[in-house]
């Protein structure tokens, strides 16, 4: 408790240095009570730049001794979010926060919270090729998906993603056909509502609540960022890639979300995603620095007839869900050995 106590005072000070900030159109966060100015919700490039991480961690099992530095964090800031500050190659402690005010959050450091999903499924066109490093998450869409389906009508997205990601995890077999039931109960899982909508902050508690560790943070898409892709999922993580439009008012249109099946990477070192497009594979490269390209959004593809995300005007994020055995650089990050 003693370095709780120590933490949440540093964080303190730094979000009151943070409050005082004076960009343009920024909201301003006062830690006591998480105030949030609302008068102005547009979007803010700057915040993306700065660069945040958000880390759910999952409790120690009941009745485990912690014995390494993660479990450490585990027994210490269990069920809470721990949030962490990027400037270029330095990483510092923001904030520790619950759950419940991760959204708020979220919003007041400009952070996108995907909502609704950008099309609906077409079922006729399902067919899946072997990519790169997964063995699990590539299944077709299933054919008869109807109103039963809890907001398959209006999107569901999200929902589709997790079912692939529980197969990558092993908490779901990867033969195991997808399912109305399977579907039903994950979309009450994550919270999705009744017009097929989720948010990252939801899917991530939904995989604290089964004992992993979920990060989320914006991908900018250069070689670097590839390269972590690549490692996460070779560690045996789920990822998933998040995206809207961004519109010249500052606004965020056509959300969507993918769950990531591979990583390649050209001879000079470019890299690029494969996803799981509603049950189709798709190539994904850029991220939020710019030459942002999915191969589906296009005349005759998923996403017909395109010009869904720009190149250069699409906000990209990216979700972990690992073992929270992976998170020794957080641990060490907090102090723990």
């Amino acid at each position: 408790m003693k370095l709780r106590k120590f933490i949440a005072a540093s964080f303190l000070l730094s979000s009151s240095l943070f409050a005082q900030d004076s960009h343009p159109g920024r909201v301003i966060v006062d830690t006591g009570d998480l105030r949030i100015d609302r008068r102005d919700i547009r979007i803010n490039p700057v915040a993306f730049k700065k660069g945040y991480s958000f880390h759910y961690i999952a409790d120690l099992p009941s009745g485990a001794q912690p014995r390494s530095a993660t479990e450490l964090m585990q027994a210490e800031f269990g069920n809470q979010v721990i949030v962490t500050k990027h400037n270029g190659n330095q990483t510092s402690l923001y904030q520790v926060t619950n759950q419940e005010s991760v959204p708020e959050l979220m919003e007041s450091l400009r952070f996108p919270n995907f909502k609704k999903c950008a099309v609906t499924p077409d079922p006729t066109t399902s067919v899946f090729d072997t990519p790169n490093y997964t063995s699990a998450g590539r299944n077709a869409f299933p054919a008869g998906v109807d109103g039963s389906w809890n907001g398959s009508s209006g999107g569901g997205c999200g929902t589709w993603a997790t079912m692939m990601c529980n197969r990558i995890l092993g908490k779901t077999n990867s033969g195991t056909a997808p399912s109305r039931n399977e579907w039903n109960d994950v979309a009450g899982g994550i919270g999705q509502n009744t017009s097929g909508g989720s948010t990252i902050s939801g899917r991530a508690k939904y995989y604290e609540g089964a004992g992993y560790c979920s990060s989320f943070e914006i991908f900018e898409g250069t070689t670097a960022s590839y390269k972590k892709m690549a490692k996460h999922i070779k560690d045996g993580c789920d990822l998933k890639l998040s995206f809207w439009k961004k519109n010249p008012n500052g606004t965020l249109t056509n959300g969507h979300v993918e769950v990531v099946t591979g990583v390649n990477f050209t001879r000079r070192g470019v890299g690029s995603a494969t996803t799981n497009s509603w049950g189709k594979p798709a190539t994904v490269s850029g991220g939020n620095n710019g030459g942002f390209s999915h191969s589906e959004d296009r005349v005759g593809g998923n996403f017909n007839p395109g010009g869904n995300w720009p190149a250069n005007s699409t906000v990209v994020a990216m979700e972990y869900v690992c073992k929270c055995s992976t998170l020794q650089s957080l641990a060490k990050l907090l102090g723990l050995r």
